[in-house]
């Protein structure tokens, strides 16, 4: 047997480089940088990825890949169909412009929304019911001036079925009787309970007529203005609930504004 060894020493090769050929970014496009492999082996330079540049508008044309700059739509209000409404800056304003938008409150004809008008109570129960999706009710509300076929018919039986609204007795839903900035405050607390979304409780001592709020709608209001939903009015620097006024439809939807910011916030 013979043990044979060899000492042979191959020449190196070295690496067989190919050029990857670099792509210019574009206005909209990313591109890549230089890079390069070899064909023997796994050897390369990696390509690395370069930011699109983005046009460059000068006269309102890209002097990068000429396309037209494009004109910015003006910002519409929803509330622009009715010629009653607040011009934007007006605290009303905003309040209003949103439950339009969302389909939560609507005109009440002719062109117009009626911001000073009276928020009655059908068309509360309405607005919470659009809110919630517009449920069914397993049953009618069992109130005597409630129709089976009027506009508030079905909101009134799912806010009766989901203890949000109780009736003022004698078997009555009083549909379009006022409703006070209190009474608001406690539909919206009910419903809001509802949600499991009504646990503040804020301190109603800076307001000089606190005293007027019905000890039935302490809590709800203490939460309200907590929740940043029923604000004061500045009287003679004197800040006030008014817990008795009836509440105007701009009210109303201000409220109803902050509530639905509120309630976003929570989930």
């Amino acid at each position: 047997e013979y043990n044979v060894s060899f000492d042979v020493e191959l020449p190196v090769l070295g690496h067989a480089l190919v050029t990857d050929t670099a792509v210019a970014a574009t206005c909209t496009h990313t591109g890549l940088t230089e890079g390069c492999h070899c064909t023997r082996c796994d050897y390369r330079v990696e390509q690395t990825v370069t930011e699109a540049t983005g046009h460059n508008y000068v006269d309102g044309q890209c002097v990068l890949c000429g396309e037209k700059q494009p004109q910015e739509e003006p910002a519409v209000c929803s509330s622009e169909i009715f010629t009653d409404v607040p011009a934007e800056g007006h605290w009303a304003h905003e309040g209003i412009d949103f439950v339009v938008s969302q389909g939560l409150m609507k005109g009440v004809g002719n062109g117009l929304f009626a911001p000073d008008g009276t928020m009655d109570r059908a068309m509360l129960v309405t607005v919470l019911w659009r809110l919630d999706g517009k449920p069914e009710a397993s049953s009618e509300a069992d109130f005597a001036d409630v129709p089976s076929d009027t506009w508030y018919t079905a909101a009134v039986a799912w806010a009766r079925e989901a203890e949000i609204v109780y009736g003022i007795g004698g078997n009555r839903f009083d549909p379009t009787g006022e409703v006070t900035r209190e009474q608001t405050a406690v539909i919206l607390y009910r419903y809001a309970s509802s949600k499991q979304l009504a646990a503040l409780s804020g301190d109603l001592s800076r307001f000089a007529d606190r005293g007027e709020v019905s000890a039935w709608a302490e809590e709800a209001v203490s939460w309200a203005e907590a929740a940043g939903i029923l604000r004061g009015a500045d009287e003679n620097g004197r800040l006030l609930l008014q817990p008795k006024n009836a509440i105007t439809r701009a009210e109303a939807a201000a409220m109803l504004t902050r509530y639905c910011k509120a309630q976003e916030e929570a989930e």
